[in-house]
């Protein structure tokens, strides 16, 4: 059910021109500078002895060195976070396909370690057709040795075509892929819910309300939501809003469809439609109805809607004294959804907001709380993002070291170098993460100076209203 839903809501995004004016000799003197400085972070990332830590890094590394045009010093980053490498092979493979480099493609796909050439292949095929060069697609997909990669290589094609309305097409070159292999990552009724999105664009409502009412009731609500959220983003709220009402209206009551209601509340906030979606959080139980609250909470902090926000977290918070399992549980999941929230509100900009939660959120942890690196996180990107670099950087300083699964605080000083770099030049957070004493440290602070230069957007907190598990 949720596959047809992520499927339906497909956006497709290409490459936007940069809105600043630099010269193609300054971008070149940034690219120069952004390669010494990101062999200087690599050099010092293989010191890491964690296998694991280090490869997550040298994945990060390879990646923007592949942005930097270093494809043979990317080519061996990859190589070396193998078997977590496989970022950097996408990163090199959309370089090479924007610069229609089929032969230096195959040169370099013949010296992949086993099994990895059919993946590096594959992304350079659909890289080719996110840039509408279908033909050219095509042309490397079916030429992958490994079956499985060749239809997975197709379907991103096949997905592409259908965004852009040839349906023809895509039901043909789906076909590709599944002679290549029975079973893939799309099904024939997903790409039919995408051809289904872009006849939604077309506006041809009649036709396409028969075509969703004859499907069976998941694809159905799936697809008429599917479609509120696709008007919506096109700026046409009176169909969307007409979309969303009707499939709501004959949605049954009851917890087999409660997700439909669930994914809903996004799209009903968007559409101004805020008390109806604190209503149907409401109508919820159990940890679900703190995520519906949570939905609000972070929809209405991207639309800037601080007195939403309070109400739903305040719901939020009652309903997890109430609704959780235990109150353990219940204190960590809240936690966790605050972090969620502030996150929302700090890639707003909504800095009075973020740090009212983030104050409730520290004021029930301790020393060794799991949520505390994340908190200090957010804690640094505000300072820095209010240019306050120096108390940014002391408070990163005092984060606990990176350990396997938590790398909050090489994140924080990347992204301190990366705002600041961003902000005011590169020779001031040069000077600084040059400066710092542990290797790591400095790894992750010259990548985020490398990153800045190189104009990559690799600073956002992560988060989202819909919590898919």
């Amino acid at each position: 059910m949720t596959l047809w839903i992520v499927c339906f809501v497909l956006i497709v995004c290409l490459p936007a021109a940069s809105q600043n004016q630099v010269s193609k000799s300054d971008v070149q003197v940034q690219k120069l500078e952004a390669r010494a400085l990101l062999s200087q972070s690599k050099a010092l990332a293989l010191k890491i002895p964690e296998k694991f830590q280090q490869r997550s890094l040298l994945n990060q590394i390879g990646v923007a060195q592949a942005n930097a045009g270093d494809l043979e010093g990317a080519f061996d980053s990859a190589q070396r976070a193998s078997p977590s490498g496989t970022m950097v092979l996408d990163a090199i493979g959309e370089q090479l396909a924007e610069l229609n480099d089929l032969p230096g493609a195959k040169a370099l796909g013949q010296r992949l370690k086993p099994g990895a050439p059919s993946f590096f292949f594959s992304e350079i095929a659909k890289t080719y057709a996110v840039r509408g060069k279908i033909d050219e697609a095509l042309e490397i997909a079916v030429q992958i040795p490994f079956l499985e990669g060749r239809s997975y290589a197709l379907e991103d094609i096949a997905v592409r075509q259908a965004a852009n309305g040839d349906e023809t097409g895509a039901r043909k070159t789906f076909a590709l892929a599944r002679a290549a292999h029975q079973k893939g990552l799309l099904t024939l009724d997903d790409l039919e819910m995408i051809i289904v999105s872009d006849r939604a664009a077309k506006g041809d409502d009649t036709q396409l309300r028969a075509t969703i009412m004859s499907w069976e009731p998941d694809r159905k609500f799936s697809a008429m939501i599917g479609v509120a959220e696709q008007l919506r983003k096109q700026g046409n709220k009176t169909r969307a809003a007409t979309w969303l009402r009707d499939a709501l209206r004959i949605l049954p009551e009851g917890p087999d469809y409660a997700f439909f209601r669930y994914y809903a509340i996004p799209i009903q906030v968007r559409l101004g439609a805020k008390e109806s979606a604190l209503a149907a959080a409401e109508a919820f139980s159990g940890e679900m109805r703190i995520e519906g609250y949570m939905a609000v909470a972070v929809t209405c902090a991207e639309e800037k809607e601080i007195p939403c926000v309070n109400t739903a977290v305040e719901r939020m918070e009652s309903a997890a004294k109430t609704d959780g399992t235990s109150p353990v549980l219940s204190q960590f999941v809240l936690q966790h959804m605050l972090l969620n929230i502030t996150a929302a509100l700090i890639d707003n900009e909504q800095f009075e907001a973020a740090g009212h939660f983030l104050a409730k959120v520290e004021a029930q942890m301790d020393d060794i709380s799991l949520v505390k690196p994340q908190s200090q996180l957010q804690r640094a990107l505000m300072l820095s993002k209010a240019g306050k670099f120096e108390e940014a950087r002391a408070l990163a300083l005092k984060m606990r070291p990176n350990e396997i699964l938590d790398k909050a605080r090489g994140e924080a000083l990347r992204t301190i170098a990366w705002l600041q770099t961003k902000a005011n030049g590169s020779d001031a957070s040069k000077m600084w993460a040059l400066l710092l004493s542990n290797a790591e440290d400095r790894a992750y602070a010259l990548l985020g100076v490398a990153q800045a230069l190189l104009d990559m957007d690799t600073f956002k907190l992560p988060y989202s209203a819909i919590q898919f598990h």
